[in-house]
């Protein structure tokens, strides 16, 4: 048997709860796991200071649960609140997926993952050779630590050359940083991209949309569509590169230094030539050295831009839509997708409702992080289906949102979307029983999130 439950990467941030019920503890977060001498798996978490946790739920699979679907094979519990669990015999496999989620004294859980670690089993892990005791460890050996996952998915890492191309030259580095730099990147394939830093790094989840971007020389955005930060570097999956084109990778102030180094001023952005294997060129390869008449000419925003939208003004619900795929069982998966623009600090959450008569009755209201840039809804049956999200200040004030209408029917194939959309609209309600509602993060693209539910496996 194989559970379905939720999806990340890089992720990203979500509480979806009903409002006439208690609410659950909030998800789980900063996920470590390390192969031990013994051959036994230690689990970390953060502790969840200020919610009503009993005990936590450690799940695990073969296989990445926010990668397939939300699978996993089976869980363990904690006996209390305790951040920590020892898998003593983990499952005979190659790699061991864990997430964690925590569950309150009423048997409440928030029903979602945000985060999952990944332990390679197959690893030997020796305990340090008397000999080797005086030599010092070399600076490139990677820490037995797991990749943290936020909406990610783990890629095997191939030892390529750096394309050579034009970088910011005579920039020395301090062995001690005074700053955070980017350093370089490379292309690992036609949709990875190896990025280092000088010193590590954190953002929050939600705030990744904001924190990172991939642009090439004309303004052209390159979808990121998950992504893996351990250490100094950062694993990038992205949608397919062109091979040849120079992009411009680059990070924003919702990135932090643990140590509270400020970003660097000038070495914030680095520079990678799509992969050999990418998608044909389609147009002209601009050079790094074309960047800055580019962005005279307003060809590529300038790096304030986002940070000045998200102070000076009021948060706004934009590019809002829906479209769906049939899932070859007589019922749909309805994606919607928006962003939301301008002071997102402002607000407190965004409220959801369905409705299934274009907007007349609407069913119970379900809560949405700010950050989160999307939904799915799955098993939908055909006819009308609508989504409404509306923006709730911290003050508790409602800024308008929008409705959107979709029309699923037998002209549907499976795989293929199709959307009948009609314009939007305001308006809630709280009647009707709605569909499940899985958020998910968006780091300029969709990276699905899932609830839990079960499938049998013959």
């Amino acid at each position: 048997m194989r559970i379905l439950s939720r999806t990340c990467i890089t992720m990203i941030a979500l509480l979806c709860a009903s409002v006439a019920l208690a609410t659950p503890p909030a998800y789980v977060t900063g996920l470590r796991a390390e192969l031990q001498e013994d051959g036994s798996v230690k689990v970390e978490w953060n502790a969840q200071p200020g919610e009503d946790v009993a005990y936590y739920r450690v799940y695990y699979s073969f296989e990445s649960i926010l990668e397939n679907g939300g699978l996993y094979d089976d869980f363990e519990q904690t006996d209390g609140v305790q951040t920590e669990f020892v898998f003593a015999d983990p499952p005979d496999v190659g790699t061991l997926f864990i997430a964690v989620i925590g569950v309150s004294p009423a048997g409440e859980d928030i029903n979602l993952f945000v985060e999952e670690v990944a332990v390679n089993l197959t690893e030997t892990v020796s305990p340090p050779m008397e000999e080797e005791e005086e030599q010092p460890q070399s600076e490139e050996e990677e820490p037995q630590t797991m990749e943290i996952r936020e909406e990610t998915v783990t890629l095997p890492i191939e030892e390529q050359e750096q394309p050579t191309i034009p970088t910011e030259a005579g920039v020395d580095f301090p062995s001690e940083p005074t700053s955070v730099q980017l350093t370089s990147a490379v292309a690992l394939s036609p949709t990875e991209v190896e990025i280092t830093l000088n010193t590590p790094v954190t953002v929050e989840p939600e705030q990744a949309p904001l924190a990172f971007r991939i642009v090439d020389a004309v303004g052209t955005s390159l979808r990121i569509a998950r992504m893996i930060i351990q250490g100094t570097t950062m694993r990038v999956t992205t949608a397919q590169q062109e091979q040849g084109r120079i992009y411009e990778f680059s990070m924003r102030s919702p990135v932090r230094s643990p140590q509270g180094l400020p970003l660097d001023v000038v070495q914030n952005r680095v520079y990678f030539e799509g992969h050999p294997q990418g998608s044909a060129p389609t147009g002209p390869q601009p050079q790094p050295a074309d960047w800055e008449q580019a962005r005279a000419q307003g060809g590529v925003p300038t790096e304030t831009t986002p940070t000045e939208v998200q102070q000076n003004s009021t948060a706004q619900l934009t590019n809002f839509r829906l479209a769906a795929l049939a899932q070859g069982n007589g019922l749909y998966t309805v994606t919607a997708v928006w962003d939301v623009i301008g002071n997102i600090d402002s607000l407190a959450y965004l409220l959801t409702n369905q409705s299934r008569d274009g907007g007349k009755t609407f069913g119970a209201s379900q809560m949405v992080n700010p950050g989160v840039g999307g939904a799915q809804i799955p098993d939908v049956s055909p006819g009308m289906f609508g989504l409404s999200v509306a923006l709730v200040q911290r003050d508790g004030g409602i800024l308008p949102g929008g409705f959107q209408n979709i029309v699923l029917g037998t002209s549907a194939v499976a795989g293929t979307p199709t959307a009948q959309i009609t314009s939007s609209h305001g308006g809630l309600s709280s009647s009707g029983a709605p569909a499940a509602l899985l958020a998910f993060a968006v780091a300029g693209g969709v990276a699905g999130w899932r609830k839990m539910r079960k499938r049998v496996q013959a």
